[in-house]
């Protein structure tokens, strides 16, 4: 009997495992078979039964989520505070075409980047600054409506003001271990 599949389309992720004697593999692929992530593996548990060995299918699929910190559902912004305002979008854990936020007028004259970037802050000074931030964090909100918002970046903790619930702070490992997910 010949088995039928769907075939994947641009945008739809395949976690391909291989289950050996030592350990079993995952890794998620693009459509055309492309790494998306790194690889991971765990040991194959001792008897390889189907449960036990689905406990361990499960644990490698969630270091695989290729988000970081997002949650892979609706709209979410990853936002950065840094150098300078870097941002990525996601719809559904995918990520969206390359919007470059930081390099966008939010005044007359000035960029996010040149607004609120580090060089922005040091000049302004931290009071200043948050102000700059509220305001900034205010047109996110009203202009992309996100469902949530990720901060981080070295810049995020000067933040000094009560943040909105679907608000979360994030840590430069959280950041880099989501940046070079997405990058691929």
């Amino acid at each position: 009997m010949a088995e039928t599949t769907t075939p994947v389309t641009s945008g739809q992720k395949i976690l391909s495992i291989d289950i050996g004697g030592s350990n079993v593999k995952a890794v998620l692929l693009d459509a055309a078979g492309q790494n998306l992530t790194e690889y991971e593996k765990l040991a194959t548990p001792v008897p390889a039964t189907p449960e036990r060995v689905m406990v361990v299918i499960e644990q490698l699929a969630q270091r695989l989520n290729g988000l970081g910190i997002a949650s892979g559902k609706g709209f979410e912004i990853v936002a950065t505070l840094g150098t300078g305002f870097g941002t990525a979008f996601l719809k559904d854990g995918i990520l969206l075409p390359h919007i470059e936020v930081g390099q966008h007028p939010v005044s007359k004259d000035r960029t996010y980047d040149q607004y609120i970037g580090d060089k922005a802050m040091i000049e302004a000074g931290e009071e200043k600054w948050n102000r700059r931030m509220r305001k900034v964090l205010d047109l996110l909100k009203s202009t992309f409506n996100y469902d949530h918002l990720y901060l981080g970046g070295g810049n995020a903790k000067k933040i000094k003001f009560q943040l909105d619930e679907n608000v979360t702070m994030a840590t430069n490992r959280d950041g880099i271990k989501g940046g070079a997910r997405l990058w691929n």
